[in-house]
């Protein structure tokens, strides 16, 4: 339900305007403080998951993909792009087993998971009018619970926010 991405590209080829580059580069210092922040510091008892999450937004080729494989190559760890045709199933709980399983590959192998479009993934809960509409509500709700137990690094990227504005 995820490809591996190679990551081969460095700090170097991450083309963004300074301040933005600057907090690209931080995710892996703060991923590696994790442990330190969790277990000496003793935050890690009131996180769920204590993994680390970043949302990238901006339009088509603006260099989200880039960013997720930069920073997959700053920690020296494999990068598990979603594959969403893969991911969302037309049969009742199919979905869910799916995310579980991608999520599960993703810590076996301590891999970056990587949501391409996850604003399609991650749609809007709302009202329901319809018997699919409370399915898919189910299907986000489960997403969503996933991500905050998930304990590694997980980028979501997204065009949602930058339409918006």
């Amino acid at each position: 339900y995820a490809r591996a991405i190679v990551p081969r590209r460095g700090r170097d080829d991450l083309v963004l305007p300074d301040p933005v580059r600057a907090q690209v580069i931080e995710i892996p210092r703060f991923y590696r403080a994790l442990g330190r922040v969790n277990e000496a510091w003793g935050f890690g008892r009131m996180m769920s998951g204590g993994g680390l999450k970043a949302l990238f937004t901006g339009g088509s080729g603006t260099g989200k993909t880039l960013a997720a494989e930069v920073i997959a190559h700053e920690l020296d760890l494999p990068l598990l792009q979603v594959d969403l045709a893969q991911l969302v199933s037309k049969w009742v709980g199919e979905t869910e087993k799916n995310i579980d399983a991608a999520f599960r590959e993703a810590e076996a192998c301590h891999a970056i998971l990587f949501f391409d479009e996850a604003d399609t993934l991650f749609g809007k809960r709302g009202e329901i009018q319809s018997g699919t509409d409370r399915y898919a509500n189910l299907e986000t709700g489960f997403l969503l619970q996933r991500l905050e137990q998930f304990s590694g690094l997980a980028v979501l990227a997204s065009l949602a926010a930058f339409l918006a504005t």
